[in-house]
């Protein structure tokens, strides 16, 4: 049976995402390049919403993205959501 270096070691396994090695560095699992990739703002023709950025901060890149549904009737309530994703993941050794 060979042995695993120490710097092949996985501390922690998220598939098909990625894999956190004990080292410290994250490694994505191939076929991730598409996820990654921005979404085109603009109307979506299938769920007919509308979708814009807004930079809120340019200095700390705060720029959230508006999703607008279509509007049937001018006296219809929308839904409201509000989702703060820190684009972070913070390991604990």
């Amino acid at each position: 049976m060979a042995s695993t270096s120490s710097n092949e070691e996985i501390s922690h396994d998220f598939p098909p995402f990625f894999k956190v090695y004990k080292d410290g560095r994250v490694e994505r699992y191939a076929g991730m390049d598409d996820i990654a990739k921005p979404i085109a703002t603009g109307l979506d023709p299938i769920t007919r919403v509308q979708s814009q950025d807004v930079m809120v901060s340019s200095e700390a890149g705060v720029k959230p993205r508006i999703f607008v549904p279509e509007i049937h009737s001018p006296d219809q309530k929308l839904p409201l959501l509000v989702h703060y994703h820190p684009k972070v993941f913070l390991h604990f050794l």
